[in-house]
């Protein structure tokens, strides 16, 4: 047996990727949507957004928690109106323990999935989409 299969720095982003997804997904099942469509993390203790208070208008990640716990609930349309963006993340770290989970099996790298072209757009159409909501609540908070 290959050590560096299980140990090796491979090994150890899939088992950091591994662990951190599944304890997203878990917290996530966890928690109850807020109804407001953000405001999900303070059930986790934390402070409600800054951006939010101090200027009326949401920050970049405003609703992502709450689109995680939405899907995770099976509650699709609270997800995507919550944060569209959150819920295709959510949907990529419900296919992210399987991915570190292969990748640590057959000791590949878990990484290497962003070698390749259609993960790369992928990438980019997220990072765009979280961009677009924000501009766009941030222009409607304004009106």
């Amino acid at each position: 047996m290959n050590a560096a299969r299980w140990f090796g720095f491979s090994a150890l982003l899939a088992w950091l990727g591994l662990s951190a997804s599944v304890t997203v997904l878990v917290l996530a099942v966890q928690l109850d949507p807020d109804e407001r469509g953000f405001g999900t993390h303070e059930q986790l203790g934390l402070a409600p957004c800054a951006a939010l208070a101090l200027t009326g208008k949401p920050c970049l990640s405003c609703g992502m928690t709450t689109a995680f716990a939405a899907l995770m609930h099976g509650r699709v349309v609270d997800s995507f109106a919550a944060n569209p963006a959150g819920m295709v993340l959510c949907l990529l770290t419900l296919w992210a323990p399987g991915w570190c989970a292969h990748a640590l099996w057959l000791g590949l790298d878990p990484l290497r999935c962003l070698g390749w072209c259609s993960a790369r757009w992928v990438l980019a159409a997220v990072a765009a989409l979280t961009v677009l909501v924000w501009v766009q609540r941030s222009l409607l908070a304004g009106a």
